[in-house]
């Protein structure tokens, strides 16, 4: 039953490390960046099983930068 499940934009927030509206931004300027979509459907939607195949081959891509001043290297 898990490869029917459809993803919308606010679940796939919670499973990329991306905020909603970096997900919108990304959908038009970025689309690479995220797991390929359903073309056939007038909202953004992603398949969960291509998401995790997406997330298994990408997942040192999606690393959060830390912030903050570099640690000195002693």
């Amino acid at each position: 039953m898990d490869d029917y499940r459809v993803i919308g934009i606010e679940e796939l927030s919670h499973i990329l490390p991306y905020k909603i509206s970096t997900i919108k931004r990304l959908i038009t300027q970025e689309p690479h960046k995220l797991p390929p979509r359903i073309a056939t459907m007038g909202r953004p939607a992603w398949y969960l099983p291509a998401i995790k195949t997406w997330l298994a081959n990408r997942s040192h891509e999606l690393r959060v930068p830390r912030k903050g001043r570099p640690r000195k290297l002693v």
